[in-house]
């Protein structure tokens, strides 16, 4: 397969990560539904209320990681020959990211089908997905964010744009917003795919 068959794939793949991941995380996310410190009693009542919405959206998401997967060996592959291991960077960020994300959705939907009637396991399956998908997730896309950035991969301004997102999330800015690795991973995934799809092979 030449360079350029592969890289309009991964764009393609990486578009459909980023919109699968926004998809499941809009479909389950508690929009007002809790806040942070909620109760047990309300996280378990969410999770009694919700348990088809959370599994489907878990489910979505879970699909997106596995997108997200491909994606980022793509990149590697396409990472020029002189900056490989920036690509090698890159891939051990994807994995540091879909190893938590997958923690973190599987957890949730566990909560899901199993905390309902139980307000103390309920918090507890809430709460580490919320570090797993939050924190954990953060470090992983920080990681393969500075590392495309790094990779001569993408054009300048992108680039930039894209290294700054890593430095973020790397940063302690990173702990005061759970909901920013999600945001993070779909405009990162987004990014650098469109620019794959846009930029001469």
């Amino acid at each position: 397969m030449v360079r350029s068959d592969v890289q309009r794939i991964a764009g393609w793949i990486g578009l459909a990560a980023a919109g699968l991941f926004g998809l499941g995380s809009l479909l389950w996310w508690p929009w007002g539904e809790l806040r942070p410190g909620a109760t047990p009693v309300a996280i378990a009542e969410f999770y009694s209320q919700n348990p088809v919405r959370i599994l489907i959206g878990g489910g979505v998401s879970v699909i997106a990681l596995v997108l997200f997967v491909i994606f980022g060996a793509a990149v590697r592959q396409l990472v020029p020959e002189s900056r490989k291991l920036t690509g090698d960077i890159a891939l051990a960020g994807v994995v540091v990211t879909t190893v938590a994300g997958l923690a973190a959705e599987t957890i949730n939907m566990g909560g899901a089908l199993r905390a309902a009637n139980d307000p103390a396991l309920a918090q507890a399956m809430y709460e580490i997905p919320q570090v797993f998908g939050g924190y954990t997730s953060a470090v992983g896309v920080g990681i393969f964010a500075l590392a495309v950035a790094a990779s001569s991969l993408l054009p300048r301004w992108s680039a930039v744009l894209v290294g700054a997102t890593g430095i973020v999330l790397l940063s302690p800015a990173a702990l005061f917003i759970v909901e920013v690795a999600g945001a993070a991973f779909v405009l990162v995934s987004a990014l650098v795919a469109t620019q794959l799809l846009t930029t001469e092979g």
